[in-house]
């Protein structure tokens, strides 16, 4: 009975630091995970949740695939989900069918293993009455796209991978150094995102709605933001050397101590004071 409270603080902290409410019901169905997990209290942030919950199942199935006899590591079956993330991103879809499934095994054998593995209840992967593959909520291939993106362990793949809005999430709470360059992040809305720090280099945000993020002291050294929505961000001691800015909005933007050294302008770039762009305007900023 002491525990109780214990553990309901545990549970109370970590569904908080779930900042959509559609994750919620999920991460409820297996908060016993968390609640048995040593992961510091303190310590928690969408990325590590997701961790623990994916990493938790894939142990779990592994001992049951022993117990079936069959020699499965959980690195066989994170390999296998990965490629079905893959797949089923890059075709846009949230199912993989038999036959394809069928069709990947010659390239790569740990795929066989989802036949054993217990599927429906509290799985994370779901299969359908047509034998379709699928996870059990959309955000689970996203985080297995992220960890494959930062571990570098993505099969099947052609960089730069599609990036969504919760994958790019992820990858900012990620523990180790991140290439981003592997992501496409064009056309995407990041609003009052934080990027401090980050090396970006050549990173194309063409398009992108940026209003109110975060880049203080990052290289953004030729990066592509034509057409973007850079309105309100700060970019404080930020490297935009030969960054492209055509069409941008900077309007509201804090811009203290960024370096603009062969930055490309246009007239229909608006300054952070509102004004379109000019020579003599931008360096009286």
């Amino acid at each position: 009975m002491q525990k109780k409270p214990k553990y309901l603080a545990k549970a109370t902290n970590i569904i908080s630091k779930m900042g959509s409410l559609k994750f919620r019901p999920l991460l409820l169905a297996h908060i016993d995970k968390f609640i048995e997990s040593d992961n510091g209290q303190d310590s928690w942030d969408e990325y590590s949740i997701y961790k623990v919950l994916v990493f938790t199942w894939l142990a779990q199935e592994e001992v049951k695939l022993f117990e079936l006899g069959k020699d499965a590591s959980r690195n066989d079956l994170l390999k296998a989900c990965l490629v079905i993330a893959v797949i089923t991103h890059n075709r846009g879809e949230r199912v993989i069918t038999e036959d394809l499934i069928q069709k990947l095994i010659r390239a790569y054998p740990e795929i066989s293993n989802l036949e054993f593995m217990e599927i429906g209840g509290r799985s994370l992967l779901n299969k359908n009455c047509e034998g379709s593959f699928r996870f059990c909520h959309y955000s689970i291939q996203e985080f297995l796209l992220a960890y494959g993106i930062e571990k570098d362990l993505l099969p099947y793949t052609k960089y730069p991978i599609r990036g969504t809005n919760l994958m790019i999430s992820f990858l900012l709470n990620c523990k180790d150094e991140v290439d981003f360059s592997k992501v496409n992040f064009e056309s995407l809305s990041f609003k009052n995102m934080k990027f401090d720090n980050l090396n970006l280099e050549k990173i194309s945000f063409e398009g992108c709605n940026l209003r109110g993020c975060s880049f203080k002291n990052c290289n953004l050294q030729s990066c592509n933001f034509t057409n973007s929505n850079l309105e309100n961000v700060n970019i404080s001691n930020a490297n935009l050397q030969g960054a492209n800015l055509h069409g941008a909005s900077l309007k509201g933007a804090i811009i203290r101590g960024a370096k603009f050294y062969n930055t490309k302008f246009n007239n229909n770039t608006i300054l952070p004071d509102g004004s379109p762009y000019n020579r003599v305007s931008m360096q009286q900023l």
